[in-house]
This record gives structure tokens, sequence and C-alpha cells, in this order.
């Protein structure tokens, strides 16, 4: 288990190590033009544009990586077993549009790209329920109580002002 935290922490690493050098080089090119040279300000757009597209990509690829560990090793004795089959560079990709649009559209897209990023994880998800579930709920019905109600009114505080 832990093994596989490693290698997602790597293939991370090792992206940001691969884009930095990608920077690197694509810097030292463009540094030697001449009209770049005198014109600091569109060097560093470039710059910043790079590290927003690193941050995406790493962001990305963590967090897909991640879910489908932490679903495909989740399940509940008996009762249910959950699948991910998230593909990294989709949900890369999506990320970075997304944030793109978002970026783009001051902030308008966000509901937008929330229901991209929705539709894609509830694709990608699985939930095998197996009959033992049942059981589980009969349990919870069978013992109800009084005590959630009363624990709230424990912490139940009224303020006046006058």
């Amino acid at each position: 288990m832990t093994s596989e935290y490693f290698k997602m922490a790597f293939a991370c690493f090792f992206t940001v190590i691969g884009v930095t050098i990608v920077i690197g080089v694509f810097t030292v090119v463009l540094g030697s033009i001449d009209n770049l040279a005198q014109q600091p300000q569109l060097l560093g757009g470039i710059i910043v544009l790079f590290n927003f597209l690193m941050v995406t990509i790493v962001a990305g690829m963590y967090q897909a990586m991640v879910r489908n560990h932490i679903f495909n090793n989740a399940q509940f004795e008996q009762v249910a077993r959950f699948e991910s089959t998230l593909a990294t560079v989709d949900y890369v990709v999506l990320v970075f549009t997304n944030a793109l649009a978002i970026v783009c559209s001051l902030g308008l897209a966000l509901p937008w790209a929330k229901v991209r990023k929705a539709k894609m994880l509830a694709a990608a998800t699985m939930v095998c329920v197996y009959p033992g579930a049942e059981q589980v709920i009969n349990v919870q019905q069978d013992s109800q109580s009084s005590f959630a109600e009363e624990a709230a009114n424990v912490f139940d505080i009224d303020i006046s002002l006058t």
C-alpha cells in the first residue's frame, strides 16, 4: 500500500523535474532573442504560464492517482466495495481546461467546471453493494434513540442582546 503512494509521489516529482527542464530550455532559447531580452515582462509572463501549466498537470496527476488508489482499496466488509477507473491523462486535461476557463471568464465558468468535474468523477466511479447492506440499515433503524437530539440541546446556547 505504501509503495503505491511513493510511486505516485515520484511520478509527480519527476513530472515537475521534466517540466522545469523544459521551462528552463524554453527560457534560455527565448532569452537569447534580442526582442525578449528587452521586454522582461513578456518573459516573466511566459514563465508564469509555464508554472500554471506545471501546477495543473501535477495536481491533476496526483489527485487522479490518489483517488484511484483510495477507491480501489476501500470496502466495507459484506456491505459495499468501491472502484475508480479515472484516467490520469483525461483528468489532467479536465483540470487544465477547467482552470483555464475559470481564469479567462473571471470566475463565471466555475459552476460549469464543477459540473464537468462531477460528471467525470461519477462516470469513473463504481459501487458494488452486497446483500449485507440491508442488515446495516435494519440495525440502524432498530437502534434509534433520542441521544442526538438531547446532545444538541446540551450545547444549545441562548444569546440575548437585551
